[in-house]
């Protein structure tokens, strides 16, 4: 690969046009490189990538090229982008064509929206699992608070009792096994 990107490739890169490119460039070529300089070819190098995307980024943003540039002469005082040695990963589908950045953008969204959605379940699952093991834990103080109260002649009828809160238990023991399961998956 070549240690610079042409005008073309940022341009498709940012899907911007080429000249909206070098518009930019000749604007803030205080912030650029020699090799990306009105007169030159404009060739990128990785910390002119950096700064350009900065500045796409700002616009696309809203902002006003005057508040981009206050913004980028803080930035490159700051030397924010002086460490930039690599230029930015392409966004290339299963067939090795480029994403644009938009449907990039969009699917990168979408992802954050399911990463989202399922730390939503998740908490919900584990949730529903902390109310299940409450509700076994009172089932559970029911059937000793009976069996202490329990006299002689009430021995019949608590066993009944017994049973159903014993079959309450159980099926909400399945219930946490079920969440349980859930949870994990």
């Amino acid at each position: 690969m070549a240690p610079y990107w042409t005008v073309k490739q940022l341009a498709d890169y940012c899907e911007l046009s080429r000249s909206a490119i070098q518009r930019r460039a000749t604007r803030f070529s205080w912030a650029l490189s020699d090799n990306a300089s009105p007169g030159s070819d404009r060739n990128f190098t990785p910390r002119d990538i950096a700064i350009m995307l900065e500045i796409d980024e700002q616009v696309k943003g809203g902002n006003t090229y005057d508040e981009t540039e206050a913004s980028l002469r803080d930035a490159v005082a700051r030397g924010v982008f002086d460490d930039a040695k690599e230029f930015p990963p392409e966004r290339r589908d299963d067939t090795g064509e480029l994403i644009p950045i938009a449907e990039h953008n969009r699917l990168m969204e979408r992802a954050e929206m399911i990463v989202n959605q399922a730390v939503e379940r998740a908490e919900k699952a584990e949730a529903d699992l902390l109310g299940a093991k409450e509700r076994i834990a009172y089932l559970e103080g029911q059937i000793e608070e009976l069996r202490r109260q329990v006299n002689r002649d009430e021995i019949v009828d608590a066993n009944r009792k017994i049973a159903r809160l014993e079959l309450m238990l159980e099926l909400e023991r399945e219930k946490v096994t079920r969440l349980a399961k859930t949870e994990d998956q």
